[in-house]
């Protein structure tokens, strides 16, 4: 499999692609994350798109993020922009969804400033709420 971009470049292309289909999608194959994807994109081709795409897969199966599904008859035969490629099956694990989580700001209280510049006493002041919630966060992880 011979890939044009830089394979950091090509895993963070893919993962955005990977959470759209989780969010939109029932099915969870490499046709599906294709057709998530659109278009190709410009300056690759079909053939290396999916191979870019089959590539992501397969090194998200060894990180424990995906899990193929049914590799006896797995997917069958697709079709995406005219090249003809085995479909793929998989299924997202709980480690998937910790990464992503880890991953995906979070616009709750819980991300505001510890320390903040206010008018409060000569224009600091500390949150107490919010020191206290990273630090059992940060013990929590450990």
């Amino acid at each position: 499999m011979d890939l044009k971009r830089k394979k950091d470049v090509i895993l963070r292309h893919w993962m955005s692609n990977l959470m759209n289909l989780k969010e939109t999608r029932d099915k969870y194959d490499l046709l599906n994350l294709l057709e998530v994807q659109g278009r190709c994109i410009p300056g690759i081709g079909s053939r290396e798109f999916i191979d870019e795409a089959v590539y992501t897969i397969t090194e998200l199966v060894k990180k424990g993020y995906l899990q193929l599904e049914d590799l006896i008859n797995n997917g069958g035969n697709s079709t995406y922009w005219g090249v003809s490629f085995e479909n793929i099956t998989f299924a997202f694990t709980d480690k998937f969804d910790d990464f992503i989580k880890e991953q995906t700001p979070n616009n709750n209280v819980d991300d505001k400033e510890i320390l903040k510049l206010s008018p409060e006493l000569y224009g600091i002041g500390i949150d107490l709420k919010a020191l206290w919630r990273k630090i059992y966060r940060f013990f929590k992880k450990k």
